[in-house]
């Protein structure tokens, strides 16, 4: 047999019959207290691993040469060590796979919620386990995709906007990417410019058709063209009488019509049918309390505020402005101060409770809250009309004066807006002057989101409106962003000497 190395291995030493048992070589010394060799380390652990070692069949065991003792570092107690640590890394991988599987399955049930809350048009539900999503994996493909989806039927279109770029960033443009941008394009107003393509991905693909016509229908209702959008959602419902989309855009639809009554039945069938719809259970509370039917709107606002955990502010108010009509002025009062700690320049907290010091006799504090209000929401005329009255209340006249004036004036904007989106907008909805002048009313009203929004469509409709450039150019200026101004004031420079070109090309001769 031969050795590991190669080499004969030494024949064992075998004693003469006659050789007396004392004269046997004494052991070598260092033998006796065997240190094994780092191969014979490695060794040790072969039979673990690899049993039934051997031409016996049985596994060899490591031993001193010379003595066959077995070595202290390779005996029972260290091999049982051996076992707990190998145990031990078995285990904690085990626990390390099994937190990343359980993970796993965690995200991908939360999104899979969010998508399905989403799909049923429960915002706010889809935005809190989406939040759990995007802690996890913000650059995931569809947590980006989701989270802009979720931002363009909020409204908040520039965050929808950001987001799809975002996503381009990362991905490039996919197919989901590209079908969004034209759903947030359609949003934005802009359906004419994206109407063919989207019809023929409705003919292509019908699993889109649900996610197109609420993004066309958005875009519809943000121009005000009630008669297509109406249209639109009475073929809607008749294919599907019960979808929580259509139910809940055709009762905003009525409430811009100002049909009341109309928009309320809209939202209380959709309740009926998915009590677990947010925002259409707060418009129907919000349109309850403005016609002061504050019975039944509490429970609906308390389902709110028990569901929604924390509440918005806007819930918040609403239930304080409820227990008003209730005549239960402590709690509102102690709502109010909640809201206020938080948000303390909140309009709608500030105008209610200057409305609740009014009705427990404290003009003084009335006043100071309605002041604010009136501060930092300057174009709301219930407001306004509120600090007039508390103004002549309180002897101070000529302010009560002024008061009255602004409030006139924003009667005869609201009026004009009225009528240039009942009748004009209706017959020309991609007349960019129309809204150019409906952006100025806003604007002048201190509605400056409205009046962007409106600028910014009229040039989507005509990207060379001189006016309106001039105007953004004055608003960014005063603003602070001398970057934006400087743009429009060559946009409207140049617009301005191609229009002057043009007149001179069609003068006749001399």
């Amino acid at each position: 047999m031969s050795s590991d190395s190669g080499l004969p291995a030494e024949p064992a030493r075998t004693p003469a019959p006659d050789e007396p048992e004392g004269s046997r070589a004494a052991p070598d010394a260092s033998a006796s207290a065997c240190s094994p060799s780092p191969l014979q380390e490695i060794g040790a652990s072969i039979p673990a691993a690899i049993p039934n070692v051997g031409k016996t069949g049985e596994a060899p065991s490591p031993v001193c040469p010379g003595t066959g003792a077995i070595p202290r570092r390779c005996g029972p107690r260290f091999q049982s060590w051996q076992r707990v640590i190998v145990t031990g890394l078995l285990l904690a991988g085990l626990g390390v796979g099994g937190w990343a599987v359980w993970d796993e399955w965690r995200f991908r049930a939360t999104l899979s919620r969010a998508r399905l809350e989403a799909e049923r048009g429960h915002t706010q539900a889809a935005i809190r386990a989406l939040e759990w999503c995007i802690q996890r994996r913000p650059e995931q493909r569809e947590v980006i995709l989701l989270s802009a989806q979720i931002a363009r039927r909020s409204g908040h279109l520039e965050s929808a906007e950001n987001l799809l770029d975002q996503y381009w960033q990362l991905y490039g443009d996919e197919e989901p990417l590209v079908l969004e941008r034209l759903l947030l394009q359609a949003a934005r107003g802009d359906v004419d410019a994206v109407a063919a393509r989207l019809r023929e991905r409705m003919q292509r693909n019908t699993a889109e058709r649900r996610l197109i016509q609420e993004a066309w229908i958005s875009g519809l209702l943000a121009r005000f063209r009630w008669g297509e959008a109406g249209q639109f959602l009475t073929q809607w419902l008749a294919d599907s009488p019960e979808d929580p989309w259509a139910l809940y855009l055709f009762g905003r639809l009525q409430e811009q019509r100002d049909d009341v009554e109309g928009a309320k039945e809209y939202y209380r069938r959709l309740v009926e049918s998915d009590p677990e719809h947010d925002e259409a259970r707060q418009r129907l509370a919000q349109l309850l309390v403005q016609t002061r039917h504050g019975e039944e709107a509490e429970p609906h606002v308390r389902f709110l505020l028990t569901r929604l955990n924390p509440p918005p502010r806007e819930v918040q108010v609403l239930w304080a402005r409820t227990l008003v009509l209730l005549g239960r002025l402590d709690e509102a009062q102690a709502a109010l101060d909640a809201v206020l700690s938080e948000h303390p320049h909140y309009p709608a907290a500030l105008a209610e409770r200057g409305k609740v010091a009014l009705f427990q006799e404290q003009p003084g504090e009335a006043l100071r809250y309605l002041a604010e209000a009136v501060h930092y929401d300057p174009g709301d005329l219930a407001i306004r009309h509120q600090y007039a009255m508390v103004l002549s209340q309180q002897g101070r006249e000529e302010e009560a004066a002024q008061q009255r004036k602004l409030i006139a004036q924003l009667e005869a904007d609201g009026e004009r807006i009225k009528a240039l989106i009942e009748g004009p907008l209706q017959r020309e909805p991609n007349n960019a002057a129309i809204h150019h002048e409906i952006g100025m009313i806003a604007l002048r009203a201190g509605q400056i989101t409205e009046a962007l929004r409106w600028f910014h469509s009229a040039l989507r409709i005509d990207p060379q409106h001189a006016p309106t450039h001039r105007v953004l150019m004055v608003y960014y200026e005063e603003s602070g962003q001398p970057a934006l101004a400087a743009r429009h004031r060559a946009l409207a420079r140049d617009t301005d000497r191609q229009k002057t070109e043009d007149s001179s090309k069609i003068q006749p001769p001399p």
